[in-house]
């Protein structure tokens, strides 16, 4: 009796060690999954100022509500803090701008973290004129886009130098 009582433990502790094992081994899976989903899907929508909802009639950008219509509004640059968040066409002359490999600065004031600011990433430089930092630097230009607010800087991402026309 001893004997297969023992055997019954023994039995017990194996069943209870492989239903761990085999818990433990799917959730470590479902965090893999749930982490490569974030770093390969959901971070590249982020990066490129998509975001993913479940409503196609507005999106949170920084706490933002922003309106997905193209509804443009024409605005003086200076007042691109009331616009977060909407379509605008500025006009303004770029007295600064800045290239990294990464992203590019075009400025319509030398203050530049006060004011809004058009902003190229490096997937959209072939776009764009070779060196843009000076074809753009001393222009006129008229520009469209959507004003987001990014670590508390206002920007008009660029995806296509369609979105720019030079004045002078």
């Amino acid at each position: 009796m001893e004997v297969s009582r023992r055997g019954a433990d023994k039995k017990m502790r194996d069943e209870n060690k492989s239903f761990l094992l085999r818990a433990g081994t799917i959730t470590a899976a479902a965090l893999i999954v749930a982490f490569c989903v974030k770093l390969w899907i959901v971070d590249a929508f982020m990066a490129r100022g998509e975001h993913v909802t479940a409503s196609r009639s507005a999106v949170f950008n920084g706490g933002v509500k922003e309106n997905w219509d193209k509804t443009k509004h024409v605005i003086d640059w200076r007042d691109a803090s009331k616009h977060v968040g909407d379509y605008v066409e500025i006009t303004g002359t770029i007295v600064a701008a800045h290239r990294n490999e990464k992203i590019c600065y075009l400025n319509f004031d030398k203050d530049y973290a006060n004011n809004v600011a058009l902003i190229i990433f490096a997937s959209n430089f072939e776009r764009f004129p070779g060196d843009m930092e000076k074809y753009y630097l001393g222009k006129k230009l008229k520009v469209e886009g959507r004003i987001k607010q990014y670590k508390g800087r206002l920007e008009i991402p660029l995806d296509d130098a369609e979105q720019i026309t030079v004045i002078k």
